[in-house]
């Protein structure tokens, strides 16, 4: 299971609004977020954001970013089989970003290395899947690529990899890590 999610990097993101596709970005951690009211602890780091700079970053229109923080929310799963937690910032009617998160502790390396796509992996992606213990999903629809949705996906991988020491492979098919200063730094 976790060698095909790792296997297949998301697709350049490259949708059009309401194509069906869902795009994901994957976090590598070294350990679980198990914090109690992490989800809590993300919506307060999420308002911080510095939208106005990342909205010019990411080409996006900043007269979303009011409506947008009116509107963020955060659910938790409740014994689902796999934890997962939902990202809202629109109304229900909208599609939110779900972040799921599989725990990877004694998973055999090799479950991993046998998959074909980690041969052009740099060797310390491998090293850290090697020691990580867990795996989260950031998983955005087609039309979320063009609203605050891009963005805010990216900052909640970024809040993730941060809590866990983890590395990131973003939408364009390429290995992060964050610097000191926690930002996204591509990983040769």
């Amino acid at each position: 299971m976790i060698g095909s999610l790792l296997g297949q990097p998301a697709p350049a993101p490259a949708g059009e609004p309401g194509d069906g596709m869902s795009y994901k970005i994957i976090i590598i951690n070294r350990w679980p977020l198990k914090s109690p009211g992490f989800t809590q602890v993300l919506l307060d780091e999420l308002k911080t954001v510095d939208f106005e700079s990342l909205c010019r970053q990411y080409g996006l229109d900043p007269a979303l970013i009011g409506p947008t923080l009116a509107q963020l929310s955060v659910e938790e799963s409740i014994g689902a089989p796999v934890p997962f937690f939902l990202l809202r910032y629109h109304d229900k009617g909208h599609p939110p970003i779900v972040i799921s998160e599989w725990e990877i502790a004694g998973l055999p390396q090799q479950r991993i290395q046998e998959d074909q796509t980690p041969a052009h992996w740099p060797d310390c992606v491998l090293e850290c899947i090697a020691t990580s213990r867990a795996v989260y999903s950031v998983t955005l629809e087609g039309e979320q690529l063009t609203d605050l949705g891009l963005l805010l996906a990216y900052e909640v991988a970024r809040w993730i990899a941060h809590q866990g020491s983890g590395i990131v492979l973003g939408l364009d098919a390429a290995w992060y890590r964050l610097n000191e200063h926690q930002a996204f730094i591509p990983l040769q």
